[in-house]
């Protein structure tokens, strides 16, 4: 999947919270960029 998702996307994709998709993007099992 190629896909760009938000944090809250991700979050209802994978069925967690938003927050743990934040955990895993810090211990770096997901890649994640920042738009501005």
């Amino acid at each position: 999947m190629d896909d760009i998702l938000t944090v809250f996307q991700a979050s209802k994709y994978c069925n967690v919270s938003p927050k743990t998709i934040i955990n895993w993007i810090e211990a770096g099992h997901i890649e994640a960029y920042k738009t501005v």
